[in-house]
């Protein structure tokens, strides 16, 4: 008897250090987002005690995300996708569907900047198919950013009209959960598309959308720019 309550107190004592060891990941993950300069974003990544320890599948797999999406930053590509891909064989089958999707969106992103457009629409499809069901608030606003990518590769590939069907859907996705974050971006590829397809009037509503929303936010970085649009 003593024995068996010995053995309770020990997986006790392991379930609580390895809830505090991902208390403490999560915590630096979120403390690298602060880390403006890229370069020294992956030196803390790669160093933090607490990412050099993880056990839990899903963290470790954000942790290889962030450090695949901040090599892409970096302009390190190839460094990216090897991470990118080493989270995405982490999660595998497991039930991960947002933590997935956000995977999914990172790799064709990084593939984009490569020139790589096939590979970057197959990584969008494949994330709306792991957020399609998503009824949450981040699960719109990721599905809201691929359909918004997928939009802009058909812009590249001068097929406009199915770049304003997928602007269309991003931005019914906006406006279906009230993502107030997404407006400006939802506006801004609404107006392009538009554009490209001759429907001035309609790309000028989205684009005076967009400077109402740079004055009511008063960040002036992208003011000149939609002056200009």
């Amino acid at each position: 008897m003593a024995f068996r309550f010995c053995w309770l107190g020990i997986c006790l004592l392991i379930v609580g250090t390895v809830s505090a060891q991902n208390s403490q990941s999560i915590a630096q993950l979120k403390q690298a987002d602060k880390v403006q300069n890229s370069r020294e974003r992956i030196t803390f990544l790669l160093s933090a005690e607490g990412l050099q320890t993880i056990s839990d599948d899903s963290i470790k797999a954000a942790y290889l995300q962030k450090l695949g999406n901040t090599y892409a930053q970096a302009y390190s590509n190839d460094t990216a996708l090897y991470h990118l891909n080493e989270a995405l064989q982490l999660v595998g089958s497991k039930p991960f569907k947002l933590l997935k999707g956000e995977i999914y969106n990172s790799l064709g992103n990084t593939s984009l900047t490569l020139s790589a457009t096939d590979d970057a629409m197959k990584y969008y499809n494949a994330g709306l198919e792991e957020v399609g069901d998503l009824h949450t608030v981040d699960g719109a606003s990721l599905k809201s950013r691929l359909l918004g990518n997928i939009g802009g590769i058909y812009n590249e590939l001068e097929q406009y009209s199915k770049s304003l069907e997928y602007a269309q859907a991003s931005f019914q996705v906006i406006q279906e959960y009230n993502l107030t974050e997404r407006y400006f971006m939802g506006h801004l590829v609404l107006a392009f598309a538009h554009s490209a397809l001759g429907h001035l009037d309609q790309s000028m509503e989205h684009n005076l959308k967009v400077l109402d929303i740079i004055l009511q936010n008063g960040d002036s970085s992208y003011l000149a720019y939609a002056y200009k649009n």
